[in-house]
């Protein structure tokens, strides 16, 4: 990476495709990217593999720089590293095993909890229903004896077996 901001160079970088556009930009500024010589007339770049839009590009103060190096490895040096991750390998297996013995130890015990729920709510919905349906018609039932309309001995009574239906 080689700074390049105190020589007064201006590369316009593209943030979508990460690829340098233009290596001496007259540009410094983000807002003047638009006004770059890689942008075409509609605003999207040239250069880019993307062509993305011009407010996708940004001056940038570095420059990188590829190197390429070479260097040479026996084929002992090369039979060493490989026996080495071999040997690396086997207790990083042994902790992965571990680890999945005990998700699904945990999963196990976390099922046990919904399990336990899932029978109290089977149990309790239809007592919770036949105590409410209890109160319903005992409010009802009041609230016709108070009124006193015709027909109150009829309601009563099927009031009543409602109630011994549920």
């Amino acid at each position: 990476m080689v700074d390049v901001s105190s020589a007064g160079i201006h590369l316009t970088d593209c943030r979508q495709c990460r690829f340098t556009c233009h290596d001496n930009c007259p540009y410094a500024n983000d807002e003047d990217q638009q006004h770059c010589f890689a942008m075409g007339d509609a605003g999207y770049c040239t250069q880019c593999p993307g062509k993305c839009h011009w407010s996708e590009h940004y001056d940038q103060k570095y420059r990188w720089e590829l190197m390429v190096c070479t260097w040479k490895e026996t084929v002992e040096d090369v039979k060493e590293k490989f026996l080495e991750g071999i040997t690396r390998k086997i207790p990083v297996q042994t902790l992965i095993d571990k680890l999945k013995t005990q998700r699904d130890l945990m999963t196990g015990e976390m099922e046990k909890p919904m399990e336990t729920s899932n029978q109290c709510l089977s149990l309790s919905i239809p007592e919770y229903i036949a105590v409410l349906v209890a109160v319903l018609v005992a409010v009802l039932v009041e609230g016709d004896e108070a009124e006193v309309k015709p027909g109150l001995d009829t309601r009563t009574h099927n009031m009543g077996e409602i109630r011994h239906k549920y």
